[in-house]
């Protein structure tokens, strides 16, 4: 994986974790780059706002359980 693509990542990942814990709306862009010691450059190379982060975690989870729907016989 390129180091910019494990940026993303690892946005998407430290995003996630917080979100479950303090919820979307209690999470801010500031709490993201905190954990994973980022800066706001780096978010914003990646994405437009926390909207598109959380926009971006729900397609992949979507995209997941089709994929496991997929894969079960009917």
């Amino acid at each position: 994986m390129r180091k910019g693509e494990k940026k993303k990542q690892d946005i998407l990942a430290s995003a996630e974790t917080l979100f479950c814990q303090k919820g979307y709306d209690h999470t801010t862009i500031e709490d993201i780059l905190a954990a994973l010691h980022c800066s706001k450059g780096s978010f914003y190379h990646h994405f437009e706002s926390k909207m598109q982060v959380l926009e971006e975690l729900a397609l992949a989870r979507v995209s997941a359980c089709f994929d496991r729907f997929m894969e079960t016989p009917h």
